[in-house]
């Protein structure tokens, strides 16, 4: 599991990177209108996302 906070606070995970941008996306067109570009949210994961969970 990867996780990230929106620059609001709003904590955002997801099963990879992958899908973590899939979650960033419907947050920011459900709490911001589409503010943040595609581009925009893959470098905040990109720069900002981390593991979360248990290690193996």
């Amino acid at each position: 599991m990867r996780g990230v906070e929106c620059p609001c606070g709003e904590y955002i995970e997801a099963d990879g990177d992958d899908r973590l941008l899939e979650a960033a996306k419907a947050h920011s067109q459900d709490a911001h209108q589409d503010r943040y570009s595609e581009t925009e949210l893959k470098v905040l994961i990109d720069t900002a996302a981390y593991d979360v969970g248990e290690p193996a």
